[in-house]
């Protein structure tokens, strides 16, 4: 999670420093999400919506507006980056109608499985 107060510039310019940190050192399927603070503060902000949006737009990942003195869109944030996590670790499972010999619909779970024990690796 990189994080911007949209009342100060520095700390958005800072987003690009930590981006390039996280590609130098990180594993490259680190999920990330680009979070702007104190949306609550729209008298001082520096920062556009746009420009945030743009920015995360650019590096391919996800944007959230939030307030921490009020908790907007907080718990939003958390839960983008927890979606993002299970989704890499567990895609979702795909159901498709299948017809039986008696002409009855069945369904039947697709789900890609990369793991080497054979089991699901969650269960959603």
């Amino acid at each position: 999670m990189l994080v911007y107060d949209v009342t100060n510039e520095n700390t958005f310019q800072n987003i690009s420093k930590w981006m390039r940190r996280i590609e130098d050192h990180a594993n490259e399927d680190v999920d990330r999400i680009l979070v702007a603070n104190k949306c609550d503060l729209e008298s001082a902000r520096l920062i556009t919506r746009e420009s945030g949006e743009l920015l995360a737009r650019n590096y391919g990942i996800q944007h959230v507006e939030t307030s921490a003195l009020s908790s907007e869109n907080v718990e939003q944030a958390f839960i983008l980056l927890t979606e993002q996590i299970l989704n890499r670790v567990c895609p979702p499972v795909q159901e498709e109608a299948t017809k039986t010999a008696k002409g009855k619909k069945k369904r039947v779970k697709l789900k890609k499985s990369d793991s080497s024990h054979g089991k699901p690796c969650c269960s959603r």
